[in-house]
C-alpha cells in the first residue's frame, strides 16, 4: 500500500473504532488489555493521533513520546466524538505534510510517511480489542492485516536485537504463511541477532493461518485459529522476547521512554 491509501484505511478504521467505543460501555475492562476500561482504551487511541499528528507538523526530530503531548479528554465525556475530532485533525496534518519529511519515529524509518502507517495498526489492532471484548466478529481486510505484519516486523528489527538473539544458540528459522493472501515471512535468527524476508521455506517452526490471525499473534493477541508445526519452544521463545513489553521495556531504553511505560502510554 502507498501513503494515500494508509491515509484513506486510517480514516475508515479509525472512524469504526469510534463506533465501537459509542456502543460499548466505557466501563468495561477491554479483554486484551486487562489493565484498561474501554474509556482508557479511547484516550490511548485518540491521544496516539494527538502525538504522532503533532510530531509530523512542527517536524519534530527528537524522541518524543506521548505524555509529552497530552490532550484533554471531552468535557462532555463524548468519547466516540472526541476520537473522531481527534483523527481529523491527524489526518488533515499529515496530508498537508510532505511524506518525506525527517521526523522522529521509534521505528525504522525517521519521516513522516511512518505516522499514518503506525497509526492504522494501532487503530486496527485496538478495534479488534473492542470486538474481542464485546464479542463481535474479528474482521478485518485481508490486505491490511498482511502489510500490518510486514509495517511489525520493519520497526520490530530496527529496535530490538539483543533480547532475540539470546533465543537461539544456532542458525534457527520461524515461518509465517497466510492462507487467505499467499503472504510469507521467514525470520532468520542466529546469536548474533536476527533478520526477516519473504522466503516461503518452512522454517524449525512454521505458522499457518489468515493473515488476520498471524497479525493478532504477533501483536499478542493470542494463536487464535493460526495451526503451529514443528519447534513449540522456538515459537513462544520468539512472541516473548518480541512482545511489545519486551520491546519497549529492553529496545527504547531512555528516561522518556520508561516515563511512558510507568504512565501507561506505551502499555498495548
Amino acid at each position: 500500500m502507498h501513503y494515500e491509501q494508509h491515509l484513506g484505511h486510517l480514516a475508515a478504521e479509525a472512524h469504526s473504532f469510534a463506533d465501537a467505543v459509542a456502543a460499548s460501555d466505557l466501563d468495561v475492562m477491554v479483554v486484551p488489555c486487562p489493565d484498561w476500561g474501554v474509556r482508557d482504551l479511547a484516550r490511548h487511541v485518540g491521544g496516539l493521533y494527538h502525538w504522532s499528528s503533532t510530531i509530523v507538523e512542527q517536524q519534530i526530530v527528537t524522541e518524543t513520546w506521548p505524555h509529552q503531548l497530552p490532550t484533554a479528554a471531552p468535557e462532555d465525556g463524548d468519547w466516540a466524538a472526541w476520537i473522531r475530532t481527534r483523527v481529523e485533525a491527524a489526518l488533515t496534518i499529515f496530508r498537508a505534510t510532505d511524506p518525506s519529511a525527517r521526523v522522529w519515529t521509534w521505528g525504522n524509518d525517521p519521516h513522516a510517511r511512518t505516522w499514518p502507517r503506525r497509526m492504522l495498526y494501532e487503530t486496527v489492532i485496538h478495534r479488534l480489542d473492542l470486538a474481542t471484548t464485546n464479542g463481535q466478529p474479528l474482521e478485518v481486510a485481508a490486505e491490511i492485516a498482511a502489510e500490518g505484519v510486514d509495517e511489525w516486523l520493519e520497526n520490530l528489527r530496527a529496535v530490538v536485537q539483543v533480547p532475540v538473539a539470546t533465543i537461539a544458540t544456532d542458525q534457527r528459522t520461524l515461518s509465517l504463511a497466510a492462507d487467505d493472501t499467499g503472504d510469507a515471512w521467514r525470520i532468520l535468527l542466529s546469536p548474533r541477532g536476527w533478520r526477516w524476508d519473504r522466503d516461503a521455506s518452512p522454517g524449525d517452526a512454521h505458522v499457518t493461518g489468515s493473515a488476520k490471525e498471524l497479525l493478532l499473534l504477533l501483536q499478542g493477541r493470542g494463536a487464535g485459529a493460526t495451526r503451529a508445526e514443528g519447534d513449540q519452544v522456538l515459537l513462544e521463545a520468539w512472541l516473548e522476547a518480541s512482545s511489545w513489553a519486551s520491546v519497549a521495556a529492553a529496545a527504547i531504553p531512555s528516561q522518556l521512554a520508561r516515563e511512558a511505560l510507568e504512565e501507561g502510554y506505551l502499555a498495548e
